[in-house]
């Protein structure tokens, strides 16, 4: 199965589901052993937790793992401990724990990260076409094309 559930479709009514989800590496922090990933789809984030004492194979491969990789995880979703919620993110309340873990593509290092171009919003690219899988990056260089065109 490809996926159960989009990134940031999951919420505290699915604790204790197992579920799989697709997407990019946005982000990947390394906690010493425990290591941390955004994965991004279509419609938003969901944190993704490797922890050795699920899965030592699946902590290895994510040691590796970098971003823009195109991954797919089997997991449980668990509530984020006491203080560790993210208000800034809708799936701020809970992370999924992976348990299994297939990499579909790997990416070479970006020249610019994408995460950074959120920066530089209000400028207007003409004649480059970039795919940017960040739904509020998107619809911020919708909104300054549909702005030009308008002039």
């Amino acid at each position: 199965m490809y996926r159960t559930h989009h990134c940031e479709e999951l919420s505290t009514e699915n604790i204790g589901e197992a579920v799989t989800l697709s997407g990019w590496v946005n982000h990947r922090r390394d906690h010493g052993g425990i290591i941390f990933i955004d994965l991004r789809g279509k419609y938003g984030l969901t944190q993704i937790v490797f922890d050795p004492a699920v899965n030592a194979e699946a902590h290895k491969l994510a040691e590796e793992i970098r971003p823009e990789w195109v991954i797919k995880i089997a997991g449980k979703v668990k509530a984020r401990g006491e203080g560790l919620t993210n208000e800034k993110m809708k799936t701020g309340e809970i992370e999924v724990f992976v348990e299994e873990i297939e990499v579909f593509s790997e990416a070479k290092l970006l020249h610019f990260q994408l995460i950074l171009m959120k920066k530089f919003e209000k400028i207007c690219v003409w004649n480059i076409v970039i795919l940017i899988c960040d739904e509020l990056v998107c619809r911020k260089i919708w909104n300054c094309e549909v702005k030009l065109h308008k002039l």
